[in-house]
């Protein structure tokens, strides 16, 4: 019989070592082995029917290991952190800056929640911009607010945001807020969809940071007095800062002429 377990052990082992899961999503794999040696210590009386439900379980790992939509930005974005913290940091970053901070290039994308141009260019330009030339190290982003007065909503949208991004979910809770937009920016209902988006404990921190947390208001402030610098006048704007000169572009251009103008400043 133990011949039949270290060999099942073995099998399983091997099995684990051979799944590569997406960069999208990953299993817990020492919680599934734990539970496939614990079914087949179970299953000792009759090892045929355990090794068979083994390979069962074994499947079904390898069919969720496959890329899959995340379900959950708010885990999704705890697992990205895990992973940032095993990356030294010798500089404390800006949660709305992203990307090399010694890139040549850095893009400053001036944006109001409840401006539609806004959101979206975050549904297109700038995923675009991010896996082309901030994951490769070419460009910083940072993303500076700008609610415009005429959108009642816009200043307190920014305020759940960056709460959420001094909980480490500023990215998830930006694309959350935007692809929800048409929704809350009728009755200023941010409580209610950010709540859809974070778990009870999260989302009462959250709500802790909005209600108390003045520096929320004053990274809004620093933004405009810097719109105010670089003559911003509309939403989404782009400062790109490159040899020294910031260079306005407004309305920011497609991705086909945003990408030719940054590869000419990125040779």
């Amino acid at each position: 019989m133990e011949n039949n377990e270290r060999g099942l052990a073995a099998w399983v082992d091997a099995r684990m070592a051979r799944l590569n899961p997406s960069g999208e999503w990953q299993p817990n794999a020492g919680r599934a082995l734990a539970m496939l040696r614990r079914r087949a210590r179970v299953r000792r009386a009759g090892s045929v029917g355990a090794i068979a439900a083994t390979m069962a379980a074994g499947l079904v790992l390898v069919a969720l290991s496959g890329p899959r939509a995340c379900a959950n930005p708010v885990e999704c974005a705890e697992a990205d952190q895990a992973v940032s913290k095993s990356i030294p940091s010798d500089v404390v970053r800006n949660y709305k800056e992203s990307g090399s901070p010694t890139a040549k290039v850095t893009c400053e994308i001036y944006s109001d929640y409840q401006c539609p141009s806004c959101a979206m260019a975050f549904a297109t330009i700038v995923p675009q911009i991010v896996s082309q030339y901030v994951k490769t190290g070419k460009v910083k982003l940072i993303h500076r607010d700008y609610p415009l007065p005429q959108h009642q909503y816009a200043r307190l949208a920014a305020r759940y945001v960056n709460a959420a991004g001094e909980l480490g979910f500023y990215d998830a809770a930006v694309d959350y807020i935007f692809k929800t937009q048409s929704v809350w920016e009728k009755d200023g209902s941010l409580d209610a969809h950010m709540a859809k988006l974070f778990p009870p404990p999260a989302m009462a921190k959250l709500r802790l940071l909005v209600a108390n947390d003045r520096s929320l208001d004053e990274t809004v402030a620093s933004d405009m007095a810097l719109a105010v610098r670089d003559r911003i006048n509309q939403t989404p704007s782009m400062v790109v800062v490159a040899n020294g000169k910031r260079q306005l572009i407004a309305p920011i251009p497609s991705p086909a002429l945003l990408r030719s103008y940054l590869d000419s400043l990125l040779k």
